[in-house]
C-alpha cells in the first residue's frame, strides 16, 4: 500500500465508520475502525523513517544477515500486508 493511498483509506474508514454509526452500529466498532486505519497510518510513517536505517551487517561467519532496523521494517511490512 502505497503512503498516498493511507490518507484516503482512512477517509473512506472514517466514512464508512460514520455510515455505520447512522445506521445504529456501536459507536465502538467505529472507533475501532478509526483506530485501525490511524495506527496503519503511523506504521506506514514509521517504515519510512526506519528504512533510511535499514541494511545488512555481517554474522558471526561472515554471512550477511538483516540489522535491526531492517528486521522491524520487514514485520511493519507484515502487519500492513506488504508482505506474506
Amino acid at each position: 500500500m502505497s503512503a498516498e493511498s493511507l490518507p484516503s483509506l482512512l477517509q473512506s474508514i472514517n466514512a464508512v465508520a460514520a455510515a455505520g454509526v447512522q445506521a445504529g452500529v456501536d459507536q465502538e466498532r467505529a472507533r475501532s475502525f478509526r483506530q485501525i486505519a490511524a495506527l496503519k497510518l503511523a506504521l506506514q510513517e514509521a517504515l519510512e523513517f526506519i528504512d533510511d536505517y535499514a541494511d545488512v551487517k555481517d554474522g558471526v561467519y561472515g554471512e550477511q544477515k538483516p540489522n535491526r532496523a531492517m528486521s522491524l521494517a520487514t514485520s511493519i511490512k507484515v502487519a500492513l500486508g506488504e508482505l506474506p
